[in-house]
């Protein structure tokens, strides 16, 4: 009977300690103060600050939040003025979305090809490929479609008018 006892009150003990030590109980106040939201960042990708053709700056930052296209090309390319059409067209039909034409080369030729074929997108310079290096671009030319969210997809390949609209439609449905 005495070690039933003893046995009873050890148990009883130990149950009173692990419950104190292992119970923690939260009231809707303190929960409400521990909740964090954080804010979507910039893709990393967009940490860059470059200049149009008139030598407004851009910062990529300010492409994140809505979709957009960076079209990497140089206008010694054989398909430069093709695909410099299907974007002209594209970004006429589709005001919500950003497109920005980064070239791999100085101002000038840029300057003398939007001479030729009137490109009414924004124009940059990226003559050491550093932008083009952010996205993993190598060769020209290239598509980078950004969403609203930040999400990145590459086209590393001239691109047909379908798989141009392909692509604007995703942007459009995300």
């Amino acid at each position: 009977m005495k070690y039933t006892i003893l046995a009873a009150l050890l148990t009883i003990a130990i149950g009173a300690c692990s419950c104190s030590r292992n119970q923690h109980q939260v009231n809707d106040r303190d929960a409400q103060r521990s909740t964090v939201i954080a804010e979507p960042s910039v893709p990393w990708q967009l940490d860059f600050t470059a200049r149009t053709l008139d030598g407004t700056p851009l910062a990529g930052a300010s492409l994140y939040g809505k979709p957009a296209v960076l079209w990497f090309w140089a206008p010694q390319q054989p398909e430069a003025g093709q695909q410099a059409a299907l974007l002209q067209a594209a970004a006429a039909r589709n005001s919500d979305i950003a497109f920005v034409g980064i070239a791999r080369t100085r101002p000038r030729p840029v300057t003398e090809f939007d001479g030729q074929h009137q490109m009414a997108f924004t124009q940059i310079v990226d003559p050491d490929a550093a932008i083009a290096m952010r996205f993993g671009i190598t060769t020209r030319p290239a598509y980078v479609f950004i969403t609203a969210h930040g999400q990145i997809t590459t086209a590393k390949k001239p691109l047909s008018q379908h798989d141009l609209r392909t692509h604007l439609e995703r942007l459009a449905n995300d």
